[in-house]
């Protein structure tokens, strides 16, 4: 009888408090991403991210897996780190906490990382990600067979994403993230992503996109809609036409809608690559 293994195709690490000061290039150092301990009105204590002298989210945010399940009452974002299961930012934990609950191996993606795709300032926003795909690397080091990194990118500057996505093939990573939705003026349905998409596709590493990942920062965009429609953008767009074997991948909250719009899709989608096929050519995304 053929032996199958349990994998986790959906698991996040917590991001430790120095994370970002301990690797984060000595020029970015006053600016790095860092956790502080705070208090509430009422005396409660609490650890948040903070950026720049600005809270951007709290450590409890991120350690609520499962609660609404057990006891959704208990949903609290205040937290301590503390309090962090040591399986989110430990390897030999986590194996073994896998193992408890039977599951093999695991397919990992960053948590309050997601949430730096917002920062206005591109060049920080660059570095941030080359410490994450260092950091997530390292961690999937001493079990390469069983935890497989999923890395981040900037693609502000697609030849700079490009840049690290290469890089995070050579780190053993197995897959990126780039942004919900990019800056704008730049929709990735825009033919300088066709350098990116190619890279993707030789390479062998699938793109990832996860609801609230905003590029822009704009109030309201986190909601479900730029996931709709970066999805619909890359479906439609050279990226179906000249890509065959480009992997795009959608995080769970937004799959559900995306399906009610797979009819009206599809039909594009044909229109759009056998337009694609009657001139694509490969040095029209390198040359």
């Amino acid at each position: 009888m053929a032996e199958y293994k349990l994998i986790s195709a959906d698991s996040h690490i917590v991001e430790p408090p120095d994370m970002y000061t301990g690797r984060i290039e000595p020029r970015f150092r006053d600016r790095a991403p860092k956790m502080e301990r705070r208090k509430t009105p009422s005396g409660r204590e609490y650890d948040a991210w903070v950026l720049d002298g600005m809270q951007v989210g709290t450590l409890g945010a991120v350690m609520q897996a499962g609660q609404r399940f057990e006891d959704p009452s208990q949903i609290d974002f205040l937290g301590v780190w503390e309090d962090v299961r040591k399986g989110g930012y430990d390897p030999h934990a986590m194996i073994k906490e896998n193992e408890e609950d039977g599951v093999w191996g695991s397919c990992l993606q960053p948590s309050q990382g997601l949430f730096w795709y917002r920062i206005p300032d591109s060049e920080l926003l660059t570095e941030i990600c080359r410490v994450y795909n260092d950091w997530i690397a390292d961690f999937c080091k001493p079990y390469p067979e069983r935890l497989k990194g999923i890395g981040m990118l900037n693609v502000d500057d697609v030849n700079v994403g490009r840049q690290e996505l290469e890089r995070c093939k050579k780190l053993g990573l197995v897959g990126a993230f780039i942004p919900v939705s990019p800056l704008p003026d730049k929709p990735y349905s825009h033919p300088i992503y066709d350098r990116l998409w190619w890279t993707a596709q030789d390479l062998g590493l699938p793109l990832l996109l996860h609801i609230a990942t905003p590029r822009n920062g704009v109030p309201g965009n986190n909601r479900l809609d730029p996931a709709l429609a970066a999805a619909d953008g890359l479906h439609l767009s050279r990226a179906a036409g000249f890509h065959q074997r480009l992997e795009v991948a959608r995080r769970p909250a937004a799959e559900r809608l995306l399906e009610a719009q797979h009819v009206r899709r599809v039909h594009g989608r044909r229109a759009r690559r056998a337009n694609a096929r009657q001139d694509r050519r490969r040095d029209d995304a390198v040359g």
